[in-house]
Formats: C-alpha cells, structure tokens, sequence
C-alpha cells in the first residue's frame, strides 16, 4: 500500500542540512579570518642606551623575543636584563595587530665589586669594558663600577691568576684570590754555590746565590738544581702551606795529594784539563775516587784513581816507569813466552834498577824464577840427578806455590830418589876411599880392592873387623879409625914389629859404606914396606941405632924380586881372609 506525504510536517525540516552546511562554512570563515588577523599580530619595540640600540633580546613571558616576532592574544610581560643598563618590566594585553611598545630607553647600571686576596697580591689588575684600574701590594677592595663583565688578575711573587666576574646592577660581584703558599730556605755547605728551582712542570721559578730564603712559593712539588764548581746536584722538596722548609744541601768534596817518583809530572783530569805538576794538591773532588793522566818526559804515561773521602785530603804515590823499565819489562816477557827464562831474568835486573821495587818486575821475576828451577830440574832428572832434580822442583814451589806441572814432576821424580841415593852413597864411599889413597903419596902404587855384602851392616862390620885383627894373630893395631862421612868409615891399620931384625911391615887401608843395593862395601889396599937400613949390627949391639928407611913394594921404588911379590900377596890374602871371615865365609883363594 503506498504512503503518501502527512500533510501535517513542518515545512522548513527539509532545510536543516541546509543550515547545517552555512553554519560550517561561516566557522570556517571566522578561523581562517583569525588565523589572518593572528599573522598580523606582532610585537615592536626599540631599545637604546645613551641613544645606542642594544642588540640584546628581552624575553616575553620569560622567553626571548625578537622585534616584529608573532605573539599571541591575551597578557604578556615583557623584561630586559643586561650587565650594564638597570632591569626593565612591564605587563600589557594583546590584541590583533601590532603592538607597538615604542623606544625603551634603558639606564646604566651600577653595582660593587669586592675583591680580596690573602696573602696581598703584588698586583691586582681590573680590566672591564668602561673601567679599569690597577692595585700594587693589595689585600683588596671594594669598588662602585659600572654594571658588567670583568677580569680581575692578581699576581704573586711566583704564582698568577684571572678570574671572571660580572656584576649587576644593584648587586654585588665577589671576587677572591686564596693561593696556599709556603716558604724554603735553601743553604749550602759551600760557598758560592748558586741554584735554580723548578716546579713540578720543570718551568724555573727563581735562581740565585745559596744561602736564600724563597717564599710566597705554592704549594706542591719543587725540584732544586745546585752548581759548585761544574758540578750539580738536585734534590727534590714539598712545600706545604705555611710553613718554611729548610733545605740544607751539602756537597761532599774530598781533595787528593798527589806525588809521583820522580816528580814533575804533568796532571790532567779525566777530562784532559791541565791541573799542575806533581807533587799537587787538587780539590772539589766528589767520593769514592777520582781518575787523573801523568805524564812526565822520558816516562810512560799513567793513568791513576785516587781514592776521595769527605773533607779529607788522601795521598796518591805513583812511580812512574821510566821508557827503558818498559823495554826491559817487555823483553823479559817474549823471553819468558820463548822459554829463556835466564834471559827473562838478565831483563827484569835491568827493569827493576831503573824502577825498585816494581810489583809488576817482581811478581814477573818470581814467575822466571820458578820457571827456571823447573827447567834446571827436568835437565837433571834427564841426566838421572832425581835428587838435584827434585830439590830444584821444592825451590820452584816456593815460587810458584800453585804450580801444577812442578808438582806433576815432583810426584814424577820423587819414586827414583831411593835408587839415585844408593849409588850416591855407592859414590861417596868410593869418593872417600879415593880421598884416603891421595892422601898417602904412594897410594896410588898398590892394587885396590872391593868386597859386596849383604850379611852385615857397614856399623857391624867395622866393630867386627876391628875385634879380629886386635884378637887374632898377626894382630894390627888401627892408627887411623873415623867417619868422614856419615855412615862410611875410615880405617888404617898396621902389623909391624919391633924388633930391628924383622924389614917387613904392612898398612891395611879400608873403607867401609854402602855400595849396591844397599850391600855393605868394604875398599881396602895394602900398603907394603921394606926397611933399608944403614950401618951395621954391631953399632946396634954396642948400642948405635938403625936409620930406618922404609921403601914401598913397588917396582918404581925398589927392586922388585919374588920373596917381595910374595909378600904382597901374603897382605892380600891376609886381608881377605880377615873380610870374609867378618861374614862368616872363608876364604879359599891365592
């Protein structure tokens, strides 16, 4: 069933949208016509001092602002601040459109600027824009200055510092200068010793002539550099606030005297700086030792460390070596290296009588020495002289204490001394029994000779054989009985008669010691006489005397015949009977 209109709604219903859409289009008019006017809306002002515009922004509710800058509708406060000029406010309303403050003349400030410094400052300088001023040896002040920025420095013996300060108008800038310093008092053992000091950045802070007193020094590390006579020494001190801090430097200097043999020298230092001729005393020295070159004409240059002890002066003898002691001292040793140590020797002779007392020329001459003794002792043991050898060897010891090739021979040799000493003693009863036949004038005219053995000792068998011939017959008294030597006898015994009428007589020389293999040696000669007589028997009877004349067996000497020869060998085999029968052997030959 179709509907049909109600004749009874309102007739203006269908312009609603209508309305709707007039009414958004005027508010969007009414915004865009304020967001125009807004634009528009702008805030000018100028401001000046003393008829100078001053580039500084204010601030608009507390914010800066420009001039011709946007601002929006309603109450505003506007304020300018700056160091120089008095403070300006002011509140207004805003609407749209400019807003014009007009010219702002701003007034110059004042303020007080109060400045202190403990300890006074030598200066305080203040440096501002419009004032400026200068204070010497000042604790401080308090000035009226014009509002503004402001570098005050102050400066101190040895320290310096800048600080900024801006005052305001009606207000009150502060400065303050409190350094912490301290003192040193600087002394030197010395005099005319100068310093310098540093800070701990090795900047100089002063320098001068000890003793000094430095103060106003800041606080904290300082190093002090002292010269005396080219010489430094640096020491490194805290200086504490308030306080003065000694600082006692002392050099400790020595001098050394110095005297050479001969005297006359020439003295330079390590440096090569000529000092004087010796004898010289040279001071300023530092502990432990000082080096000096000598040097004289004719002489070897030496150089010498003397000893240096605090405040003391020590002695310093040198010998100088004269040209010809180095020459002979330098021969001595090629002779030494080429094994003539008598060379060396004849050398060192000559080297130490142009230097006695050289310990280089004695400490050389004992090693020759000692070296010489072993050579003489190998040429010895060569020829089988191990007694001679190792005699040699112990003297060269003595020398050379430590060497090891004469105690090598020594223990070498010392085996066959045992040997060499009994054919010594084999030689030195040969040698005595030689002696003795020289000694008579015919003893080289009748035979020597020798038994060997082993059953007695030479003691034993002297006794024994001088029992047999005092006991058994024909006895023989001993004209002769010694020790020439020890160990070795000398024996001379004679069988004779009284009785004029018997022309024979005999002397039995006999040596007894040791011979091989440490037997016992028995040497021995018969001596054999006849007597010549001269006048006659019947003189004797009547009393007269015979003129003895006794004449050896010897063909030289008298005639000989056989009943002589006879006789000779009678003595032999006499003899020989007398010797074995000492050992307990017989004796069985001619």
């Amino acid at each position: 069933m179709a509907t049909t209109p109600s004749p009874n709604r309102p007739w203006p219903q269908f312009l609603r949208p209508l309305l709707w859409w007039l009414l958004l289009v005027l508010v969007l008019f009414g915004y865009r016509q304020h967001q125009k006017w807004l634009a528009l809306t702008r805030l000018e002002f100028s401001l000046t001092l003393n008829g100078q515009p001053v580039r500084v922004a204010p601030q608009l509710d507390g914010q800066p602002v420009s001039l011709d800058q946007n601002i929006s509708l309603g109450s505003h406060t506007f304020s300018f601040s700056h160091p120089k000029t008095t403070t300006f406010h002011t509140n207004f309303f805003a609407w749209y459109g400019r807003h014009d403050l007009g010219e702002i003349k701003l007034q110059r400030g004042q303020g007080t600027l109060n400045i202190k410094a403990n300890p006074p400052a030598t200066t305080i300088t203040i440096t501002g824009p419009d004032f400026s001023q200068t204070l010497n040896d000042s604790a401080g002040t308090t000035l009226i200055v014009p509002s503004d920025q402001y570098e005050i420095h102050a400066e101190f013996p040895h320290w310096s510092q800048s600080q900024n300060v801006t005052v305001f108008d009606q207000m009150a800038g502060v400065c303050a200068f409190n350094p912490e310093f301290g003192a040193l008092h600087l002394t030197c053992n010395r005099d005319g010793a100068t310093y310098v000091l540093q800070n701990a950045g090795g900047q100089n802070v002063t320098s001068g002539t000890l003793p000094a007193t430095e103060s106003n020094l800041p606080t904290g590390l300082y190093q002090t550099t002292v010269t005396y006579h080219q010489r430094q020494m640096k020491q490194s001190v805290f200086v504490a606030t308030g306080v003065t801090i000694e600082v006692p430097l002392e050099f400790v200097l020595g001098a050394v005297r110095l005297e050479t043999e001969p005297s006359g020298a020439d003295v330079r230092d390590e440096d090569g700086r000529y000092l004087g001729q010796t004898p010289l005393k040279v001071t300023d020295l530092s502990p432990p030792s000082a080096q000096f070159n000598l040097s004289l004409n004719g002489y070897d240059p030496v150089t010498v460390t003397a000893a240096v002890a605090g405040d003391r002066t020590i002695p310093c003898h040198t010998n100088l070596a004269s040209l010809a002691y180095i020459g002979n001292l330098r021969s001595a040793r090629q002779e030494m290296a080429a094994g003539n140590y008598g060379g060396a020797l004849a050398a060192l002779e000559q080297s130490l009588n142009a230097r006695p007392g050289d310990p280089d020329a004695l400490n050389l001459q004992t090693q020759a020495k000692g070296r010489q003794l072993v050579q003489d002792s190998k040429y010895l043991a060569r020829q089988g002289q191990y007694i001679e050898a190792d005699k040699k060897l112990q003297s060269a010891l003595e020398f050379l204490p430590k060497d090891t090739e004469a105690k090598s021979l020594l223990a070498e040799y010392q085996p066959h001394e045992a040997g060499q000493l009994l054919q010594l003693k084999e030689q030195q009863t040969h040698a005595v029994f030689d002696s003795s036949c020289q000694k008579t004038p015919i003893g080289n005219l009748f035979e020597a000779h020798e038994y060997l053995t082993g059953k007695k000792s030479p003691d034993d068998f002297k006794e024994e054989l001088i029992r047999l011939y005092a006991e058994e017959s024909p006895k023989a008294k001993v004209k002769l009985n010694q020790m020439p030597q020890p160990g070795i006898y000398e024996i001379l015994f004679e069988q004779s008669s009284s009785n004029p009428l018997v022309f024979a007589r005999r002397e039995m020389l006999v040596v007894i010691g040791k011979g091989k293999n440490d037997q016992t040696l028995v040497l021995f000669k018969n001596f054999e006489y006849q007597r010549r007589t001269t006048g006659n028997t019947i003189n004797f009877v009547i009393g007269g005397s015979f003129e003895d004349n006794w004449v050896p067996l010897h063909s030289s000497r008298i005639q000989m015949t056989p009943a002589f020869e006879e006789q000779i060998r009678v003595g032999y085999r006499m003899m020989m009977r007398k010797v074995m029968k000492v050992v307990g052997e017989s004796f069985d030959g001619n």
